[in-house]
């Protein structure tokens, strides 16, 4: 996994002009205040970038100190220089610390950690016990020299003089403030190597030499310690899972930093490929199409390749333009908007999908814990989490064959809890996405067939209610779609006749999930028996009562019709020129 993403970084790394452009163009600061100073500033004399996420990050001060706090942090919080873990930076330029800990009552920095940090600054091999981290800080020492011990203790007393000061003058919150001493970018490099080289491996217990040169466990997206055997190799004369040499560990330290530029961006979705890396924010789609190497990160402590996966044939535009059709579109109020769309690309059926099924909730929270997620219907958060990765690996990846097995069930679903839910709108534009996709899916284009189905049963149920004297037998139903559709008519009018204050539209579940026609008109009549007190002497409604007891289906339930019929303005009220009511006759 880490290998191909590693050969297609460091030939990007090694053919630009400054390979670590390529890291720290990208780098951000995280939340706090920044300062350079000299030997010769004082608490009042020294200027404060404060840094948050509306900073601009084109201004001067923001990309030099960009450049100096990338090689300044620790690798880990395991790995500190401070043995108490109050200062954060690894070299004699800089001193990290959180503001809260500068609080005069409650901090806990103090003189003694001050001098415990820089005391093993001017002399680092106190600091590495294990034989193998001291030898590597040894050859680091041989080939450029000890620590500047005379300047250490100048900035040492320095920052103890005035620390307490520049608190004063700042908020002491949970970020950071940095201090810098002012000097050329040579010496930051040099000095952040010092702490480095010791402390790139993951353990130097487990380094071993081969031909001269090092290897060990690298300290990135890995964890192996007496508390996860697991992760060791059992079936190998090493058990270490893999051993990385010197130099490449040095270059992979330099994709993870490259990588955690890109997570702190919110960009978690990485596309590799070639002599390219391109990343994508969670809300967006990679515009084009691709082969190569996907991974998704995730920023904590450091930056995690939390999934990874080799891609085929990734496709930006959809294999066929998806024609969202208003096969229904008859909704409620004002406010209703029915939505008529051409969805000719990944990035547009995301976020239809997303708006019409998830109420705008599946696009942020592909990955969000259950708890967070603040969906108040628990129907549509319940699909929502069951068919998440499903959609993540079809908008991402280029895979559809998931949605394509669950589409059906899970719009079915979606679309029956809308109704249940009285938020008929919202079915009717559900109704013509869950087609318009099938249609895509089944390789067909029927959204206007289904719509022209509609229309003709429409005017032929219509023409048939209103035959008073039925003298050539035309008052009976033609095809199971009439059948059906005349179901979720007569459905919606005993819905109307409902007078109680807490009605809702669950009582049509049981028509939904019958199996046989016997219990669907056990169940109407049952509605009947129920509301006949409320049924006026209509002949529409006689006609379409008796149309349906008078057929006999050979198929299974059509439940789309069902739904179709339900949610069409009802053909028992349509007001025509002629009284309806026998009564008058």
């Amino acid at each position: 996994m880490i290998n191909e993403i590693y050969d297609i970084f460091s030939k990007i790394y090694t053919e630009a002009e400054n390979g670590d452009n390529l890291l720290i163009d990208n780098y951000t600061l995280s939340p706090g205040d920044y300062v350079e100073f000299t030997l010769e500033d004082t608490a009042d004399s020294i200027e404060i970038l404060n840094v948050d996420k509306n900073t601009d990050q084109s201004q001067d001060d923001y990309k030099k100190f960009a450049k100096m706090d990338y090689v300044s942090g620790l690798i880990s919080m395991n790995k500190p220089l401070d043995p108490k873990k109050i200062i954060h930076s690894n070299s004699m330029y800089t001193f990290y610390v959180k503001k809260e800990n500068l609080d005069k009552f409650k901090g806990k920095l103090s003189n003694e950690v001050i001098d415990g940090y820089y005391s093993i600054l001017k002399n680092p091999k106190t600091k590495y016990k294990r034989p193998k981290s001291k030898e590597l800080y040894l050859k680091f020492e041989e080939k450029y020299g000890k620590p500047n011990v005379e300047l250490i203790d100048k900035i040492q007393n320095w920052i103890k003089k005035y620390i307490m000061q520049i608190s004063e003058k700042i908020d002491l919150n949970k970020t950071y403030l940095k201090l810098f001493y002012d000097t050329d970018f040579d010496n930051y490099k040099k000095e952040s190597e010092r702490y480095i080289i010791p402390n790139i491996y993951n353990n130097t217990d487990y380094n071993i030499k081969i031909k001269n040169k090092v290897y060990g466990l690298p300290d990135f997206n890995m964890g192996l310690n007496s508390k996860k055997p697991y992760l060791e190799n059992k079936t190998r004369k090493s058990r270490l899972p893999l051993l990385v040499d010197s130099e490449k560990i040095s270059m992979e330290k330099k994709l993870f930093d490259y990588l955690m530029n890109y997570a702190s961006e919110g960009k978690n979705y990485v596309y590799a490929a070639r002599n390219n890396i391109d990343t994508v924010k969670m809300n967006d789609s990679k515009e084009s199409n691709f082969k190569g190497y996907f991974f998704r990160l995730n920023k904590g402590k450091e930056v995690e390749i939390i999934d990874y996966d080799s891609i085929t044939n990734y496709e930006y535009k959809l294999k066929r333009c998806i024609k969202l059709k208003p096969i229904l579109k008859n909704g409620f109020g004002k406010d209703f908007k029915l939505i008529k769309r051409n969805l000719g690309n990944i990035g547009e059926l995301k976020t239809t999908v997303s708006e019409v099924f998830f109420n705008k909730y599946l696009i942020k929270n592909f990955f969000t814990d259950s708890q967070n997620i603040k969906l108040n219907n628990s129907k549509v958060k319940e699909a929502l989490l069951k068919y998440r990765y499903g959609f993540y690996t079809w908008f991402y990846k280029g895979e559809e064959v998931l949605v394509k097995g669950f589409w059906n069930k899970m719009t079915l679903k979606l679309l029956c809890n809308s109704i249940n839910q009285k938020n008929i709108n919202r079915a009717i534009n559900q109704f013509n996405l869950r087609h318009a996709v099938l249609d895509y899916f089944n390789n067909r284009n029927e959204g206007d067939k289904m719509a022209n189905t509609i229309k003709n049963i429409r005017k032929s149920v219509d023409e048939k209610i209103n035959i008073k004297k039925d003298i050539d037998y035309k008052v009976e139903i033609n095809s199971e779609e009439e059948y059906y559709f005349c179901i979720g008519q007569l459905l919606q009018y005993f819905y109307s006749l409902n007078n109680s204050g807490n009605k809702n539209y669950s009582f049509i579940n049981p028509i939904l999930t019958a199996s046989e026609d016997k219990v669907i008109k056990e169940k109407l009549r049952r509605l009947f028996v129920k509301y006949n007190y409320a049924i006026m002497p209509s002949i529409k409604f006689r006609n379409m009562y008796y149309m349906i007891l008078g057929y006999e289906p050979e198929n299974e339930v059509d439940k789309d019709l069902i739904i179709a019929g339900f949610l069409c303005p009802n053909l028992i009220y349509k007001k025509s020129e002629k009284n309806n009511y026998e009564g008058e006759n």
